[in-house]
């Protein structure tokens, strides 16, 4: 019965057949099984592939040492290679259906037994000759490598073949070694000529033992994603390279240092003159007031809890965070209001994170915000707007006297706001190393280059490696003189950034001066105060939180710059000549 009644009801079930939604998720989870399958076959078939291939590079690499181990021992070199041969330094090669890239470098080994360098015993640094034959190839995609080495030994006592050592030591910017860069030596003078390339060892050092002696080795380090450095030819822009190319005298040691790392990039944007923004509050509501405690607002003022005769000792409130789009710096707080005796009213300035939190910015920073500013005005211009992009005011009232309560009317916080994008600039950069001097013994940099602004007033900088950084542009062609450069730290480039630097312009005078205030360590002193005097009159401006004091329209005459700031040292600059748009940088001193 039991056996029966099955029966029926998968009859009755069958007959009713599946839904689309079952159709769907059957044939989903079909695809997935077989996707899962197709993926480890086609792994399969990839590991497969290499395993046959490594076979065959096993065996292209072993011919090669072989065919080494064969040659007589002043036979055994590249072409174009340290020492030289008629063995290819690279060559293409296809074996069953596989192609590989069959690279052979063969190197004299100075060894350790008897000194090496120049501390070796006999002065002979090429002990013998070492081999390493490397196969690549690529199936569907994926890359594979080996390598086999061999020694090669002379008879006879070992001899520098009428030549001396070349050593490049490969270091960072830290003075760091670095493992596995790329150093390349080139010679078209010897006979035959020279174009090896090697590779740094942990030590960050390469050694060409052996070397032909001759004059104008070329020689480079870099590796992928890092900067060049390199020797130099003399040319006419160039006539005394510093380094120049590298000579390699019979038996003795020639060192070349080089000191390359990762690269940088820097966007510039060229905006126009920041316009002032405000952010108020009239105290007509509860918009602007974050939190408070045992304050009360009302009619368009902020006062203590209770009444004359009952008000409390003491109220706070904290208004909302101050974020304004595209804020360069920071201005003033301003308020009004009134305090009659035995109150006080006192405003502190808060940083404001990402999340949320309120820090009161410290001393060091903000001077006197410590126990709070009591009159109005605040000067927020020595704020840096990219370390404190939100901001926030705490209010602090006190009543010694039950009768009377502070008031607060308003408050007002000022900024500056980014100008308009101005396309289509041409920006020269240019950094501080250099790499020989002209026939006038002016230096000539290593990195010059002019770059030209896009529509939205930017562009971008690539592949810069570590150093600091210049910037100009000409204003008579342009139209504008830089007249701020937001931030001019980050004209330091340091290996591996990401930054931005704004340039701002003013339209373009035919004399003008941009006098940049610093702390010894490079940063900006927002908020200083220089002055510029000739003849008896004198132009007094402020530093902007970037640190720079913008003095156009001037004469072209010597002035005296004066930079102050309040808790450093004053710098007084006499002489100082004006002619066209003239840059000037001093540091000023705790």
């Amino acid at each position: 019965m039991r056996f029966l009644l099955s029966v029926l009801f998968w009859r009755k079930f069958s007959r009713r057949g599946f839904s689309l939604v079952e159709i769907l998720i059957g044939a989903a989870l079909l695809l997935l099984m077989f996707g899962g399958i197709i993926g480890a076959f086609r792994s399969a078939i990839v590991m497969v592939g290499h395993a046959r291939a490594s076979a065959g590079a096993i065996g292209l690499a072993n011919e090669r040492i072989e065919y080494v181990r064969s040659l007589p021992y002043d036979s055994v070199g590249t072409t174009a290679g340290i020492p030289a041969g008629s063995i290819p330094q690279n060559e293409t090669v296809t074996l069953n259906g596989v192609t590989y890239n069959r690279r052979t470098l063969i190197q004299y080994v100075d060894a350790p037994e008897d000194g090496t360098g120049v501390s070796d015993t006999n002065g002979i640094t090429a002990d013998y000759k070492r081999a390493k034959v490397e196969m690549t190839w690529t199936i569907r995609g994926s890359s594979r490598s080996l390598s086999l080495v061999t020694n090669v030994i002379p008879k006879g006592i070992e001899t520098t073949a009428g030549g001396g050592t070349l050593v490049v030591n490969v270091f960072d910017a830290t003075a760091a070694p670095i493992d596995n860069a790329t150093v390349r030596v080139v010679n078209a003078s010897t006979s035959p000529a020279i174009d090896v390339t090697s590779y740094s060892n942990a030590a960050g050092v390469v050694m060409f033992p052996g070397a032909p002696a001759a004059g104008k080795y070329q020689v480079s380090a870099t590796m992928s994603g890092y900067s060049t450095d390199q020797t130099y030819s003399a040319s006419s822009s160039n006539p005394n390279p510093n380094p120049a190319h590298v000579a390699v005298v019979v038996s003795g040691v020639s060192t070349v240092n080089f000191a390359i790392d990762r690269t940088s990039t820097r966007i510039l944007q060229t905006v126009g003159v920041p316009t002032v923004g405000h952010t108020q509050d009239l105290l007509n509501d509860g918009t602007y007031i974050m939190s408070s405690s045992t304050v009360v607002l009302g009619s368009g003022e902020l006062v203590l809890a209770g009444a004359p005769g009952s008000y409390v000792a003491q109220g706070i409130a904290s208004t909302t965070s101050i974020a304004p789009s595209g804020v360069v710096s920071w201005t003033q707080v301003s308020w009004t209001g009134s305090v009659p005796l035995q109150t006080n009213m006192a405003l502190h300035v808060y940083a404001v994170d990402a999340g949320g939190i309120y820090t009161r910015i410290p001393n060091a920073v903000l001077p006197g915000n410590g126990v709070g500013f009591v009159t109005s005005p605040i000067n927020l211009s020595g704020l840096s707007a990219s370390t404190y992009p939100r901001l926030a005011l705490g209010i602090v009232l006190q009543s010694f006297d039950a009768t009377g309560t502070p008031r607060l009317s308003d408050w007002d916080v000022s900024y500056m706001v980014s100008g308009s994008p101005i396309p289509s600039i041409h920006v020269l950069v240019f950094g501080n190393k250099n790499i020989g001097t002209d026939a006038g013994g002016v230096p000539v940099k290593k990195y010059s280059k002019t770059l030209v602004t896009n529509a939205t007033g930017t562009v971008a900088a690539t592949n810069l490696e570590w150093d600091r950084y210049s910037t100009s542009i000409n204003g008579a062609a342009e139209g504008y003189d830089v007249s701020d450069v937001c931030l001019a730290s980050s004209l330091f480039v340091a290996p591996n950034t990401y930054a931005t630097t704004t340039l701002v312009l003013s339209p373009h005078t035919t004399n003008s001066l941009l006098a940049g205030v610093f702390t010894a360590t490079g940063n900006p002193i927002g908020g200083a105060t220089v002055v510029a005097a000739s003849g008896g009159a004198s132009t007094t401006k402020q530093t902007s939180s970037c640190g720079y004091a913008f003095f156009p329209s001037l004469s072209a005459t010597s002035y005296t710059v004066t930079a102050s700031a309040s808790g450093y040292t004053t710098d007084v600059l006499p002489g100082i000549s004006v002619s066209g748009a003239t840059p000037l940088t001093t540091t000023l001193v705790p």
